[in-house]
């Protein structure tokens, strides 16, 4: 059980050093397992559910896309200079 607590930790403060987008993330490693056994619509634990285990219960906004950087003309390939 300690183990798991130390992974639950370790993921936190690394989704912490990763900002604001990573905030929704399983606080526990079973939370797979009990979103699976329908834990995450049982009147009995939903409202835990939903602030322990958001992405096992789908409750995650979807991720950012970067922007793409604006591709070269087809053609040629570029020269030395260019690059």
């Amino acid at each position: 059980m300690r183990a798991a607590s130390a992974l639950v930790v370790a993921a936190a403060a690394f989704a912490a050093r990763l900002g604001a987008a990573t905030e929704c993330f399983d606080r526990n490693i079973d939370c797979s397992d009990w979103a699976e056994e329908g834990q995450c619509d049982a009147r009995e634990t939903r409202d835990w559910m939903r602030e322990h285990c958001p992405a096992a219960c789908g409750l995650c906004p979807p991720p950012r896309r970067r922007p793409r950087a604006p591709s070269r003309a087809p053609g040629r390939a570029p020269s030395r200079a260019e690059l």
